[in-house]
């Protein structure tokens, strides 16, 4: 799931590898 966007890409990258783990 990685959104369009410079901003919402590094946002959701690093929340995400945290939840994902």
């Amino acid at each position: 799931m990685i959104p369009a966007g410079p901003p919402l890409k590094p946002y959701t990258t690093l929340p995400s590898a945290r939840s994902r783990k």
